[in-house]
């Protein structure tokens, strides 16, 4: 099954992972789940991951990812809608960017907010929402080239880059 979209590339889930700071007792958010691997990712170092995701065909691809993963929880759902439901959180992962600035207000309590995002556009909205709220923390610009065989060699190829804007109440 192919899902429409692109997967966090796995460098850029490292620094995810590494700005998210995770320990043992952390319960966090993964808004707009996708393929569920950054859940998958989490779910390693954390009590418990609620993966939210609106997309039919997102769930049912994540929801086989992640099987056998008891501490992720996969909902369907409007995050907007979600959020408030659910018991408490203190980390969040944003991978999708429907309502993000309503997201952003529903979960500017956390210690750390990670949001990803492949349009610089939408790096600004949650910039500027996050400075709003007086919990933006930093952005950054994350390139990531990869090797391949070129006439005998090794030569480089660009991915296209990732925006990553960091916030947090502590």
């Amino acid at each position: 099954m192919k899902l429409k979209g692109v997967p966090t590339k796995e460098e850029v889930l490292a620094i995810a992972l590494s700005k998210l700071a995770l320990k043992e007792d952390d319960i966090v958010l993964d808004i707009g789940c996708g393929t569920g691997n950054v859940s998958v990712a989490m779910s390693g170092y954390v009590k418990q991951v609620y993966a939210i995701e609106r997309r039919r065909e997102a769930v049912d691809f994540a929801s086989e990812n992640i099987r056998g993963r008891e501490n992720i929880e996969l909902i369907e759902g409007e995050a907007v809608d979600l959020i408030p439901t659910l018991p408490s959180f203190n980390k969040a992962f944003v991978g999708g960017t429907g309502d993000l600035e309503d997201v952003l207000k529903l979960i500017k309590g956390c210690e750390t907010i990670v949001v990803n995002a492949a349009r610089i556009e939408v790096a600004s909205r949650a910039i500027e929402t996050m400075r709003d709220l007086k919990i933006f923390k930093e952005a950054l610009i994350i390139n990531v080239s990869k090797s391949y065989e070129l006439a005998g060699g090794i030569a480089f190829r660009s991915l296209n880059p990732v925006f990553m804007v960091v916030g947090g109440c502590l």
